[in-house]
């Protein structure tokens, strides 16, 4: 059952940005004994939201799909009180867009490993990844997802 122009997953809330992530040498001795990695990040909210994305696109009705995948994200952030003046009125010197922090591929790092096993059994599958970050009303990511070519359901 494909849907022909894909899926729109809308997940509420603010996404959590997936940290960087760094490999350090363990050594013992002056010897190389082996290697650990550390991401940044909050590894509560990372999960929460991930569960929150996993389940949308679960009731939307995503498959698991082999073969390649088209992924286009946008992520809604709230305007700050400042960005307003007294009535309500938006300031003529507000930002068109968030261009501060966080950086738009985190975001995106963190739909993808947020489908990984529900859309996708691995985020290489996306072949075609665009994003944008805008202030709205209320904070949320909206996810659009295609199957392309081989193995679409």
């Amino acid at each position: 059952m494909t849907a022909p122009e894909g899926w729109t997953v809308r997940v509420p809330g603010r996404c959590p940005p997936k940290g960087s992530a760094r490999s350090f040498a363990i050594r013992r001795g002056g010897a190389f004994t082996g290697a650990t990695v550390t991401v940044q990040g909050n590894a509560a909210s990372l999960a929460e939201w991930a569960a929150r994305c996993a389940l949308e696109a679960r009731t939307m009705g995503v498959p698991l799909a082999a073969g390649p995948w088209r992924c286009s994200c946008s992520f809604a952030f709230e305007r700050p009180k400042a960005h307003r003046r007294a009535g309500g009125a938006l300031r003529p010197d507000a930002p068109v867009a968030p261009t501060g922090r966080p950086d738009l591929d985190k975001l995106l790092r963190t739909v993808l490993d947020a489908l990984t096993g529900i859309a996708w059994a691995d985020d290489s599958q996306v072949v075609l990844l665009d994003g944008c970050k805008m202030y709205a009303d209320a904070a949320g990511t909206e996810i659009r997802l295609r199957p392309l070519g081989e193995g679409a359901p």
